[in-house]
């Protein structure tokens, strides 16, 4: 077959920061208004008003927590993705890499908090 590694990848030159940090910024982007959302839902069901509501309220409400959610989650997430193509991080299911991916997604948040 072929002489290649199958470690390969983890040693090319040529570190795909635009790719990181896109993934980085749309997917904490959609978290962060997942997050918000389920989070606005569960005070309104708490405090019992949620069934008193209109529908137009429902998505007043929903568009306003996706907006607001988007740049609560987006920048911490690009804040984490800068710091990961800084020092270059693959994700190569090692423990010490999952570690490490851990603790800088909680270092920005606690940054942007």
């Amino acid at each position: 077959m072929s002489d290649i590694e199958i470690s390969a990848t983890a040693t090319v030159t040529n570190y795909p920061k635009g790719k990181v940090i896109g993934v980085y910024g749309l997917l904490g982007g959609a978290i962060g208004g997942l997050i918000v959302f389920l989070y606005m839902i569960v005070m309104f069901v708490i405090d019992g008003n949620i069934f008193s509501q209109e529908l137009t309220d429902i998505f007043k409400m929903l568009l306003a927590s996706i907006v607001g959610g988007f740049f609560f989650g987006l920048i911490p997430s690009l804040i984490a993705a800068l710091i990961t193509t800084k020092f270059k991080i693959y994700f190569d299911l090692k423990l010490e890499e999952i570690v490490s991916l851990f603790f800088i997604g909680l270092f920005s948040a606690f940054i942007y908090i």
